[in-house]
């Protein structure tokens, strides 16, 4: 055979096989493409819910410590996080600072019964004049001058009434900074945790500003944003579920408890905060711990139940598909109740454990 034949032969040879495997590989896609998946579903026992579902956090009750006094600090003793009990030394006030504030505070006093005193003689001054004045006039001059007299009078009997009070409140805070003189401390007023401190050591306090802020440590106060078409829909004393991002797998229940009546600011599309309560028992639930809720609107508890995937509808009469006694697929009719929108509970028509089918591949 001549040399150019033979490679002939051989190119052809390629070809063929080629077209065959071509062929082949394309009736096997073919019939695989033919075959339609077949999904299983199990019927279980259970409780379904319907509800709203929320994410949030833990927001303690906080109760800012306040102080009245521009005092020094010269000591700080807890920092956030800590634990305390009522009465628990926070902090200590610098002795100097104290003394220099117990200077001032009575020198205010001072001030404060001298104008006293100097109101009372202005009173009784105006008396006098009020007098004389009505004394030299008669007919209508004289009840003008009366009138006047008695808005002059009362003017000075305010004036003592404000002097009065001041005398007083500067007594209160001389009676203070000489208790504090003695005990120079300030004080946790209840139990709970730390969750701000607002001064370091030689920093003076702020009147306006607390010292520290304390979370009660009792049962937990969820905040759960929630949107403007759910906010109308939950309730006050509305059964809500919970689970927290630390205690994976341990159930919480709550309570909502307030809703409020403005939106977040800068949320958009608006989310309005409902609080929620919920008891935490021996788990303890610190500031800022992350959630998820779902508000209760219904509930069945201990039923039947089966993915709504599962079901389907013909002439208002619902069926899934079971497999006979020669495994082919049937269609069987049931009947079921309430739906969460992803299961349904199963009335009739299905046993626990039983197996259902579904075509395709949804």
């Amino acid at each position: 055979m001549k040399p150019g034949k033979k490679r002939f032969l051989i190119f052809g040879m390629i070809i063929c096989i080629f077209l065959v495997g071509g062929y082949f590989l394309l009736t096997a896609n073919a019939s695989e493409a033919d075959v339609i998946p077949i999904r299983e579903y199990s019927v279980s026992r259970g409780d379904i819910t319907a509800g709203i579902s929320a994410n949030g956090y833990v927001c303690l009750e906080r109760v800012p410590v306040y102080f009245d006094y521009a005092i020094q600090l010269d000591e700080v003793y807890v920092q956030p996080g800590d634990p305390v009990e009522k009465k628990t030394r926070l902090a200590k006030l610098s002795s100097h600072s104290l003394e220099n504030a117990r200077n001032k505070i009575k020198d205010d006093l001072q001030a404060a019964e001298l104008k006293l005193s100097t109101a009372e003689i202005e009173r009784e001054l105006g008396e006098i004049e009020t007098k004389q004045e009505q004394s030299e006039v008669y007919g209508k001059e004289r009840q003008r001058k009366k009138k006047e007299g008695e808005l002059k009078l009362q003017e000075l009997a305010n004036n003592i009434a404000l002097a009065k009070i001041e005398v007083d409140a500067r007594k209160v805070q001389s009676s203070q900074i000489d208790a504090l003189c003695e005990d120079p401390y300030i004080y946790a007023g209840m139990e709970g945790v730390i969750a701000e401190v607002n001064y370091t050591y030689g920093e003076t306090i702020i009147p306006e500003r607390p010292v520290s802020v304390v979370g009660k440590q009792q049962d937990g106060l969820l905040c759960l944003p929630v949107t403007q078409s759910d906010i109308v829909a939950i309730e006050i004393g509305q059964t809500v579920e919970l689970s927290f991002d630390a205690y994976p797998g341990v159930a919480f229940q709550g309570e909502a408890v307030k809703k409020q009546a403005f939106p977040k600011k800068d949320s958009n599309p608006a989310l309005y905060n409902v609080f929620v309560s919920v008891k935490a028992n021996d788990t303890p639930l610190l500031d800022g711990m992350t959630c998820s809720a779902r508000f209760i609107q219904k509930q069945v508890k201990n039923v039947l139940f089966l993915s709504n995937k599962a079901i389907r509808s013909k002439d208002d009469v619902q069926y899934v598909l079971i497999k006979n006694g020669n495994g082919e697929l049937m269609e069987h009719t049931i009947q079921t109740g309430f739906s969460d929108g992803r299961y349904s509970e199963i009335t009739s028509g299905l046993s626990e454990g039983e197996t259902v089918y579904m075509e395709g591949d949804s």
